[in-house]
């Protein structure tokens, strides 16, 4: 389990319980997934040769 320090920022990953009034558990959250566009490149290099 990871917890964190709330005083100095620290992070550390152990095995057994932390106690403390500083360390407070790391809730880990599942990160959102990404939105990707259906919006086309319409850069002018798709054009090229097109004269």
């Amino acid at each position: 389990m990871k917890y964190k320090n709330v005083k100095t920022g620290a992070i550390i990953d152990v095995e057994s319980k932390v106690s403390g009034e500083n360390w407070e558990p790391v809730v880990e959250e599942e990160p959102e997934k990404k939105k990707t566009s259906s919006k086309k490149d319409t850069s002018d290099d798709s054009k090229e040769g097109t004269k």
